[in-house]
């Protein structure tokens, strides 16, 4: 019977995830806010029934023990705050869905033919958000229209919801192709295109950083690193200006948003001086959850109302290792860092970091980067990487 059931299991599975990671670039568009959570949920336990028919992908054991100890110590700082058991769970849910994604993909997607057709389908996903985005940027431009502005470049993001966004998921296909081909072509020059029509710090930062380690390669690149480097030189000195600033009563989220992040960042470590070893407990600071539920800490240390309007607006603290020593303490910050060095470690050890396939590898760092300036469960980004990374981890080029 589980042979039978299985050979139609794989398949649905595998298309379910495709459609669900062709769908997350639009979903704040489209709407169903929840979609990732509730096929992750779904898809759980038939990858643990459809594990038995596959070999241990490479590093799967460490992966599996690290993420037990992360779960573990969120249970523990859930327990020792006396937070709600249901809120523990949907905290620690919070912190592991990106990983579960990850060996789900691996289970279920682990083979070179569905990983390189998924990549395809992604970066004509990719390539569509792009031309979009410049086509609604030339459009701006000729028209004169209003709106937010960086270096005399209107700040848009095309069919997706945000400019951060929207950059980030396609500077990440522009990463990967650039290190899965040899020579740029047109593709490559649209996605950097649109990347700079998001005028994002995070986004320039991951083409800076990561580009730098193409260069040896692809020689060519130093035409788009030195691009996002100008753009970050550039844009320093205003953002340690904004940054000292008091937001404009009344003002746009644009306005208030540099000092925002120093404000928040503040209160959560605030929180955490009081937690220090195993943090408030998950689902207590600084997400969605915790807004949610009306956790007691926003009302033992109320917020400024403008900032607290926007840190309910935007749903997060803006930024991510805060809130992750705020909610887990330092055991726990060291607990997530050491799943995330598992997870690299097994799509190294699939052969993404010793042979011409380093492009997985390699883009899994724009997570890391955009966390400095975002929360961490960005769908888009997040789950798309971990997917294609689950599934290049679950087949081996030996």
């Amino acid at each position: 019977m589980l042979n039978a059931g299985a050979r139609y299991a794989f398949p649905v599975a595998r298309a379910a995830l495709l459609v669900l990671l062709v769908f997350l670039p639009f979903q704040r568009r489209i709407g169903l806010p929840w979609a990732e959570e509730i096929l992750l949920v779904a898809a759980l336990p038939l990858a643990a029934i459809l594990r038995r028919r596959r070999t241990a992908f490479a590093g799967e054991r460490a992966f599996a023990v690290a993420v037990a100890a992360l779960g573990s110590a969120c249970l523990v700082s859930g327990l020792a705050n006396e937070v709600p058991l249901w809120i523990t769970a949907l905290g620690t849910f919070d912190y592991l869905k990106a990983f579960l994604f990850f060996w789900m993909a691996a289970v279920l997607c682990g083979d070179r033919v569905w990983f390189h057709r998924a990549y395809g389908v992604l970066r004509l996903v990719a390539m569509l958000a792009a031309a979009c985005t410049l086509g609604e940027e030339v459009v701006r431009l000729v028209a004169g229209a209003p709106g937010m502005r960086r270096f005399g470049v209107y700040r848009v993001s095309g069919l997706m919801s945000h400019p951060n966004e929207m950059g980030l998921y396609v500077i990440a296909f522009f990463l990967m192709e650039t290190a899965r081909t040899t020579r740029p072509h047109a593709g490559i020059a649209l996605l950097y295109g649109a990347a700079l029509c998001s005028g994002s710090r995070m986004v320039h930062a991951a083409a800076t950083v990561l580009g730098a380690f193409l260069l040896c390669r692809r020689r060519w690149m130093w035409i788009p690193v030195l691009v996002s480097a100008t753009f970050l030189a550039a844009t320093f000195s205003f953002t340690l200006q904004e940054q000292q600033q008091e937001p404009q009563k009344g003002g746009a989220g644009a306005q208030i948003k540099p000092s925002f992040r120093a404000y928040a960042r503040a209160r959560a470590l605030a929180v955490w001086r009081d937690h220090r070893a195993v943090g408030a407990g998950p689902g207590r600071f600084g997400g969605v959850i915790a807004l949610r539920t009306d956790s007691p800490l926003y009302e033992r240390d109320p917020w400024e109302p403008r900032r607290f309007a926007f840190h309910q607006r935007i749903r997060s603290l803006d930024q991510f290792a805060p809130r992750l020593l705020a909610e887990l303490g330092v055991i726990g910050a060291l607990l997530f860092m050491l799943v995330a060095a598992a997870t690299l470690r097994a799509v190294w050890l699939s052969g993404a970091g010793v042979s011409n396939d380093r492009a997985m590898f390699l883009a899994l760092w724009i997570i890391p980067i955009y966390c400095l300036g975002s929360g961490l469960n960005l769908a888009s980004v997040l789950v798309t990487l971990m997917v294609l990374a689950g599934a290049r981890a679950g087949y081996s080029d030996s």
